[in-house]
């Protein structure tokens, strides 16, 4: 079984992977730092905070200072490696969880996850951070492990509802029948992320909370993705509220 940078026996994080892959996402919009500590995830909660640089410390991504390896600037600068990065990651870390192969049972594939020392719903979150990484990575799963919901690892709970593009009355933009589109087809993955973060409405439809210090975090997360990933039309001027102000003269 692997082990981290300090001979901690290997735990398997428990995080939601769509935290973890949008905290490379946000590594690749503002870049990589010179150390990779919690002021770098201070918009991330606590627990996401220890889970990912547990995590990152087990894969390899930082080194026992915390800096930088050459596998995460590998995974934040060049997203088509990630699969195959992906892949040598779980082999060197669940070889014993891969091994049970595409014939496994759900109860085999708790039982080895309670290998790793951990209990209760900490499994449950733990084989869907798993099942999530090895989807990306391309490794064959059996078809009788469930997907299960990961959870918000750690983060205080607040309802989640799927987000629905509704068309105006009698338009559905010229394609039909779109009943079960996914309403983020077509958007980068980043963007993805930023609106899957941003707190939503209970049914009851009272605002939910987004306090100041999470407000500015998101906004310029969101500015360094837009910088990112769109190009502006030929003669377009940047405005100057869009340059970060230790660039500003």
């Amino acid at each position: 079984m692997a082990t981290d940078a300090d001979n901690v026996p290997f735990q398997p994080p428990y995080m939601s992977w769509a935290t973890f892959e949008g905290i490379l996402d946000q590594l690749a919009a503002v870049g990589i730092p010179d150390q990779i500590d919690r002021s770098v995830l201070a918009s991330r909660s606590g627990g996401d905070q220890s889970q990912f640089l547990r995590a990152a410390r087990a894969f390899g991504l930082i080194d026992a200072n915390d800096a930088p390896t050459d596998r995460l600037r590998a995974l934040v600068g060049q997203a088509e490696r990630r699969p195959a990065i992906y892949k040598q990651i779980l082999q060197e870390n669940y070889a014993d969880v891969i091994a049970l192969g595409t014939g496994a049972t759900q109860q085999q594939l708790t039982d080895q996850f309670r290998e790793f020392g951990i209990e209760g719903d900490t499994v449950r979150k733990a084989i869907a951070f798993y099942l999530s990484a090895a989807r990306q990575a391309e490794i064959p799963l059996s078809p009788r492990f469930k997907t299960t919901r990961p959870g918000a690892g750690g983060r205080r709970a607040v309802r989640r509802t799927t987000r629905k593009v509704t068309p105006p009355p009698g338009d559905n933009g010229g394609r039909g029948d779109d009943r079960g589109q996914d309403p983020y087809e077509g958007l980068h993955p980043a963007i993805v992320t930023l609106v899957q973060s941003l707190p939503t409405f209970d049914e009851d439809g009272a605002k939910p909370e987004f306090p100041s210090a999470e407000r500015k975090a998101w906004f310029a997360y969101a500015q360094a993705t837009f910088n990112l990933i769109y190009t502006r039309p030929e003669g377009d001027a940047v405005q100057q509220d869009e340059i970060p102000a230790e660039e500003r003269a």
